[in-house]
């Protein structure tokens, strides 16, 4: 045992209860009974009961779930003013009961005080330390586990009457408060879909949600630590002293109920995961982050789209008499990452792209899924045949709408123009072989044979004559 350390512990649930008291005669006080000027007896014993973290004198005003606690047990004997006798005790038992409803265990006996004495136990019970534990919870709120102390001892009373050698009894009891800490990190980009290059800006949210009825822990040197590597290199730190973060009431701890907030913003020039760890420091060295704190780590991704489409043109026959026909074959292929809806290309002989030829979307073969959206892999292909009439250069302009609800076409995309040429030759050359139409073929080789025909006078001219 030792000798009380002065000030005692005391709070809402802990204190003494004096459970015995009968009336006297007054003025008897021949075993040293203190007396007032008038009134009974008032068997002033009482008891405290201080819970501790092991090994410290640390008082376990609450506690997370295993760690260890005893306790210190004082017997006190309280000389009351105000017209009452109080008398001493002995042959004093003392014992406690766990919050697990283990013992009750006698930790001493014969305890014999007198006026204004008091004695304390330390680290008790022996060997028995209580390890905290939620199942053992009190009824009711706040979330505490109660441990419980009783002394039963004699009073020497007034040595005439029936008090004399009365037993007395006071009981207290011990909560130790349940720390249950929790926190909420989230990481939310103001998109989902951006395209290379894009400012995005990130909220960070690091919330203090401990649950109601459980004794609220404030924490110290709260952070969030931003990687794009799954949590391994962060490449940058929020903390309270980041600027433009809000929601602290100026004390730098993340208090029950705070929620902290932050902007970052970047540019990312491809998909990107960010990881957002969140970290907190406890009482006793205990640091809250991932995993023991699930909800200390969010992820957040964006998508860094790439849309990419080729359209090709092309014809056939190149070289058309005046009036003949060419077919033109037109591609839309999607080489991109994402789908584009509404597709369409624009054909036009005036270099511009507004479709004064045609504007081609449906009817295209290669729509796979008949969807109408140029998915990515896929290539549309339309045919259209015209008439010539003279030397014609068509341009294609391809054009789709992207998820961000672009446009892509030329110039944005390069590929999304491309051009061919029909000529017409001038009069007196005729088309290759195969262009144009029939009559065309018949009037090369009528040409031909006139052409052989000379060579064959000019041949004959030159014969030498006879002698």
């Amino acid at each position: 045992m030792r000798a009380s350390r002065g000030g005692l512990a005391v709070w809402a649930f802990v204190g003494a209860l004096v459970v015995a008291s009968s009336a006297a005669p007054a003025g008897a006080a021949s075993n040293g009974c203190s007396e007032g000027a008038a009134g009974s007896p008032a068997y002033g014993v009482g008891i405290s009961i201080t819970p501790e973290f092991v090994g410290t004198d640390d008082v376990a005003i609450a506690a997370f779930p295993g760690e260890l606690v005893d306790y210190d047990v004082t017997v006190f004997l309280r000389a009351d003013p105000g017209g009452v006798i109080v008398c001493p005790i002995f042959g004093g038992t003392v014992t406690v009961t766990l919050p697990d409803g283990s013992g009750p265990f006698t930790i001493a006996t014969g305890v014999a005080l007198g006026i204004g004495q008091s004695v304390t136990f330390a680290d008790v019970p022996g060997g028995r330390a209580y390890a905290v534990n939620e199942a053992n919870a009190a009824p009711g709120s706040p979330r505490r586990v109660d441990a419980t102390t009783t002394v039963v001892a004699t009073s020497d009373g007034p040595d005439s009457g029936p008090d004399d050698n009365a037993q007395v009894t006071a009981t207290a009891v011990a909560p130790t408060f349940l720390l249950a800490p929790s926190t909420l990190l989230t990481i939310t980009p103001d998109r989902t879909t951006s395209a290379p290059g894009d400012a995005v800006t990130w909220t960070v949210v690091e919330r203090n949600d401990t649950p109601a009825g459980y004794f609220p822990l404030p924490l110290a040197q709260p952070r969030v630590e931003l990687s794009a590597d799954g949590g391994a290199t962060a490449f940058t730190t929020l903390t309270a002293t980041t600027a433009g973060m809000t929601g602290d009431d100026g004390d730098g701890a993340l208090d029950t109920g705070e929620a902290w907030s932050w902007t970052v913003t970047t540019n990312p020039t491809q998909d990107i995961t960010i990881t957002a760890t969140g970290f907190g420091n406890g009482p006793r060295g205990r640091v809250f982050t991932f995993p023991g704190d699930p909800d200390e780590r969010a992820i957040a991704a964006l998508d860094v789209i790439g849309p990419s489409t080729a359209v090709g043109l092309s014809a056939a026959p190149t070289q058309v008499a005046v009036g003949g026909q060419t077919t033109w074959t037109i591609t839309e292929r999607n080489d991109g990452d994402v789908a584009l809806t509404s597709p369409l290309v624009h054909l036009d002989a005036d270099g511009g792209d507004d479709g004064d030829i045609a504007t081609l979307s449906s009817g295209a073969s290669g729509d796979a899924d008949g969807d109408g959206v140029l998915d990515p892999g896929e290539t549309w292909t339309w045919t259209l045949t015209t008439v010539i009439t003279g030397d014609t250069t068509v341009t294609a302009t391809g054009h789709g709408i992207d998820p961000l609800g672009r446009d892509i076409t030329f110039p944005l995309d390069p590929e999304e123009r491309a051009a061919a040429t029909v000529q017409v030759p001038p009069p007196g050359i005729l088309p290759a072989t195969g262009a144009g139409t029939g009559t065309t073929t018949i009037a090369l080789a009528a040409f031909m044979l006139i052409i052989a025909g000379a060579g064959l006078r000019r041949a004959s001219r030159a014969r030498p004559r006879p002698s």
